[in-house]
């Protein structure tokens, strides 16, 4: 199945998780109007210009083997928002809450309350 192409390291996902996963989508309407409205907002060409002009801290954290999102636009994206903190970890893919998640907390809550 696809979704596990976007794991940065082998992982067997079960086939309840797997429905776990698509339930929004396969389930309801609300859940696919939902799906489209995410992947529209991010080809919106106006986009890039809208997020620079956010002055608010922002946290990047990205999977240096995310095969869903090329670890090149959470470097852009870093580039583009002035202020902005960006780790990769260097086994994880694009769900890294999932995949890395004490790496991931440990970051958000240094980022939140720095010491």
């Amino acid at each position: 199945t696809s979704i596990k192409t976007v794991y940065g390291k082998t992982r067997e996902i079960s086939d309840a998780d797997l429905s776990a996963y698509m339930a929004p989508y396969i389930n309801s309407t609300d859940g696919v109007a939902a799906f489209f409205a995410a992947v529209d907002s991010m080809l919106d060409p106006s986009l890039v210009e809208r997020l620079k002009t956010l002055h608010t801290p922002l946290l990047i954290l990205w999977g240096e083997n995310d095969r869903l999102l090329n670890v090149r636009l959470g470097k852009e994206l870093h580039e583009m928002m002035p202020g902005s903190q960006f780790y990769t970890h260097p086994t994880g893919g694009h769900h890294l809450q999932e995949e890395e998640p004490q790496w991931a907390v440990d970051h958000i809550n240094d980022f939140i309350a720095p010491s």
